[in-house]
């Protein structure tokens, strides 16, 4: 059993020494048989980018033993640095692009458009009538009044108002009292500014609203009447549009169903002179007084007769002229003795 254990040993020693000499000396691959070259066909022209990629994996193989590995004595142990593998050199890290520099900050520029310091106020205007519209400013070269139509979708300047309605007059639109002369209905309800402006821009004022109420004043219709007063003094009636009449003084009358002229405080008024007593029927006579006087007297509507002083006569079957409080009057000069 001993001399098994010593030759195991023995065994186990001649291996460790083989194994050594092995490390120490190492053992030459058989040479590999030449393989002839081939012709490699010219390679085309390579960019940069491709020839830095080409350097990058050509890397020079490692010796297996450096130069004092191989000189050393067999009975030292060697040891081998492993191989370092070279590392692609990398490219340079790029510069960052420089930041441009800030834009320069444009200096403010200061504006001062005008300055409203009073807005114009509503209006209440009757039709035909004048009203005058009133702004304020400060720092204004120009002044220009504009209207706007109550639906908000028309604005016009005080030129295009009056050639739009050129009855109605439109007096300093470009001043900021502006003055409007009979006045339509049609402008009822639109809206009336102000736009004041200078080098650096302009301001509005506030809108005015403008309402224009009809006018119910009665107006002549172009039809005239005379009539007369009861003293039978003659004057003018103008028929109006609400069917009254109205005289030259403006006395206001209606005529009655009897065809009267009647106005409350002033005389009644006649188409016709009115009748008071009998009127002359044209024919006259002279006749004379009991002293032969001689004078003239009228016959009137009435059978009566009438001198020129309004004595009232009324002729006998005898063909005298008798009238109470007045002599007789005679056809014929009558004989006194």
């Amino acid at each position: 059993m001993k001399k098994l254990v010593l030759v195991l040993a023995a065994v186990a020693l001649l291996a460790t020494g083989v194994l050594a000499g092995c490390a120490l000396k190492p053992a030459q691959a058989p040479a590999a048989p030449e393989i002839p070259a081939v012709e490699e066909a010219p390679a085309a022209a390579e960019t940069p980018a491709a020839e830095e990629a080409k350097a990058e994996k050509e890397v020079p193989a490692a010796d297996p033993l450096p130069e004092n590995a191989k000189a050393a004595p067999q009975n030292h142990v060697v040891i081998v640095p492993a191989a370092v593998e070279k590392k692609s050199e990398s490219k340079p890290a790029e510069k960052p692009a420089p930041t441009p520099a800030p834009a320069p900050v444009p200096t403010p520029v200061v504006l001062n458009p005008p300055v409203v310091t009073m807005n114009p106020s509503n209006v209440t205007v009757m039709e035909g009538g004048t009203f005058t519209v009133s702004a304020r400013y400060s720092n204004a070269i120009w002044a220009v009044w504009h209207f706007v139509s109550p639906d908000g979708t028309r604005d016009m300047t005080y030129e295009e108002m009056s050639r739009l309605v050129p009855t109605m007059s439109v007096e300093n639109g470009m001043y900021s009292d502006m003055t409007l002369r009979n006045v339509t209905l049609g402008l009822n309800g639109w809206k009336v500014y102000c736009r004041y402006s200078n080098n650096d821009g302009f301001t509005n004022t506030a809108m005015a609203y403008i309402t224009v109420y009809p006018d119910n004043t009665p107006r002549r219709t172009g039809i005239a009447v005379e009539v007369y007063y009861l003293n039978s003094n003659a004057t003018i009636l103008y028929a109006m549009s609400d069917g009254s009449f109205m005289t030259d003084e403006g006395a206001v009358y209606y005529q009655g169903d009897d065809g009267v002229f009647r106005s409350r405080g002033n005389g009644d008024l006649y188409m016709e002179p009115p009748v008071l007593g009998p009127t002359r029927t044209g024919f006259c006579m002279e006749v004379f007084y009991y002293n032969s006087n001689a004078t003239t007297i009228y016959e009137m509507s009435d059978g009566s007769w009438m001198t020129e002083e309004g004595a009232v006569y009324y002729r006998g079957d005898d063909g005298v002229f008798r009238s109470r409080g007045n002599g007789d009057l005679y056809i014929q000069p009558p004989e006194l003795g």
